[in-house]
């Protein structure tokens, strides 16, 4: 295939631009709360495909309004185009006579939203080179990197390379494939088989209610690469290589090591073994995961209590294997990593019938398309930030507690602040969990200051900031603490403490009360 060609993939509603290119870089920006819950392998980097409306799409709308419909389908990329309209404010097509100012207001808009124009359809190209290159320049300077035109000669296609965009043409080198339902999933197999990488994949519909075809465009293109993705995962899976405490300085370890227990809480009621997993599939991974790994690999060697067994292969959580583990630990992963249908069921499937599992931090962030997983760790991603407060013993009777000594902890940490509403909120709540750790408002006032743009930070209702807490799931155990991103966190011998109660109850052999805090605070 040419190296400049580009595909043109219709299934259904949906169109996908692919071409050979480098990684797509992480995307920055504010954190928002949308819809953006799902797959969308585009967002999560996975397999270097971005996702959003083709240009299209919204044929009666200017092309700021379809980045807000970009938003509200929870898609990060999108297609401009020659033929809209710039915005309500701007009738002028969305090309390279708008002004300085009124190019900054598209970029305004786009930055506002958190999303990235992709590609550009430039109509029919200017006849002579400078209005070529304004066309391109353009395009590049609102952050498209690939360019759809009428015609492409070869000294276009260099020029578009000199200034580094990627130039398609509508004639031989695009390839119209329709794909029914059925086959789409094989479609998305073969397409990511090979070398080259999807681009961008436009979706699009049809119909006079767009937005409800939008939403079925983008519901359909989920579930037929859902399995492709799965695949994809596990594969890489068996490559990622657990980041080992070896490489951490001298002092650092002994830090860690000197909080750690050097005997277990409770005698093993037979031999234990704990599976941690640190896969990161999102280029989100956070530094102190070997503190974390050293960490528990010290509490293995210390007391005696379980063996550690420190693997990402995805393969282990299948069925039957998994049941040679008496509990999961996910050490601070972030990303897509459970979209395999099997895995995840069997993963459920476990804890119901009595394992355990274990979350450390940015945990809840490993599939948040995945609602089953936030409803059993009672939590999914949540606004944070690095902070001072003050953690209280909400159970100091607790014996995965018993470190504290009844005293709570002042510590900087980022905490997390679970949504008790929203597409991510609502999982945590002390109806479902009992909390051991929470953070004490009336002692931490740094928690009540506003952000960093000056605007008020994230503030539950009930000023409810668990921090910490363990539940029945099923047969099973869940612990889940969302500290973890502060390497003094792992120095700490009260949460080092608590940790090891926490996976010593998770394994089967600590016993701890687990009645929902609401449930205890009502019998007060």
């Amino acid at each position: 295939m040419n190296k400049n060609a580009v595909i043109l993939v219709l299934i259904g509603g949906l169109a996908a631009f692919t071409q050979a290119q480098t990684p797509n870089p992480q995307r920055t920006g504010p954190t928002r709360v949308t819809w953006r819950t799902r797959t969308l392998v585009g967002d999560q980097r996975l397999m270097q495909w971005r996702v959003g409306p083709a240009a299209a799409a919204f044929p009666s709308l200017t092309f700021v309004e379809t980045i807000a419909k970009a938003d509200s389908l929870g898609l990060s990329s999108i297609e401009g185009s020659a033929a809209q309209k710039t915005s309500p404010e701007i009738s002028k097509p969305f090309d390279y006579r708008l002004s300085a100012d009124e190019r900054a207001s598209v970029q305004t808009a786009l930055k506002d939203a958190n999303v990235k124009l992709v590609a550009y359809r430039a109509g029919p190209l200017p006849t002579d080179e400078a209005g070529i290159r304004n066309v391109l320049e353009f395009a590049k300077a609102m952050g498209a990197d690939t360019v759809v035109a009428a015609a492409a000669p070869a000294s276009t296609i260099k020029l578009a390379s000199d200034l580094g965009v990627r130039l398609g043409a509508d004639n031989d080198q695009i390839l119209i494939v329709n794909v029914k339902d059925g086959g789409s999933t094989k479609f998305f197999n073969e397409l990511n088989g090979r070398n080259n990488r999807p681009l961008f994949l436009a979706l699009n519909a049809t119909g006079t209610d767009r937005d409800a075809a939008m939403l079925k465009a983008v519901e359909a293109f989920e579930n037929a690469v859902q399995p492709v993705l799965g695949a994809f995962v596990v594969a890489a899976s068996k490559s990622m290589p657990i980041r080992s405490g070896d490489s951490l300085p001298a002092d650092v370890k002994a830090q860690i090591e000197a909080a750690i227990p050097k005997a277990a809480y409770a005698k093993p009621k037979k031999p234990r073994k704990l599976l941690v997993i640190d896969a990161c599939v999102a280029n989100m991974s956070h530094n102190t995961i070997p503190h974390f790994n050293l960490a528990i690999e010290l509490m293995a060697k210390n007391t005696g209590a379980f063996e550690a067994i420190f693997d990402n292969n995805l393969e282990n959580l299948r069925w039957p294997k998994i049941k040679e583990f008496d509990a999961i630990y996910l050490n601070d992963t972030v990303g897509e990593l459970f979209p395999d249908p099997e895995i995840r069921q069997s993963l459920l499937r476990y804890v119901r019938e009595g394992g355990g599992i274990g979350g450390w931090h940015g945990s809840p962030w490993a599939s948040r398309s995945w609602r089953e997983l936030g409803d059993m760790m009672a939590a999914m991603d949540a606004p944070h930030r690095i902070e001072p407060a003050y953690m209280k013993l909400d159970d100091p009777k607790s014996p995965i507690n018993q470190a504290f000594d009844g005293t709570g902890l002042q510590h900087t940490e980022e905490y997390y602040r679970f949504n008790h509403t929203g597409p991510t909120g609502g999982f945590y709540s002390r109806d479902k969990v009992h909390v051991l750790l929470s953070l004490d408002t009336d002692k931490s006032p740094e928690i009540f200051k506003p952000g960093r743009n000056g605007q008020p930070f994230y503030q539950r209702p009930d000023n409810d900031y668990a921090v910490a807490w363990i539940r029945s799931y099923g047969k099973g155990r869940v612990f889940y603490n969302s500290m973890g991103h502060m390497p003094a966190t792992m120095m700490s011998k009260q949460i080092m403490g608590h940790v090891f109660g926490g996976i010593q109850f998770i394994l089967g052999d600590l016993e701890a009360d687990t009645t929902p805090s609401a449930k205890l605070a009502a019998k007060k």
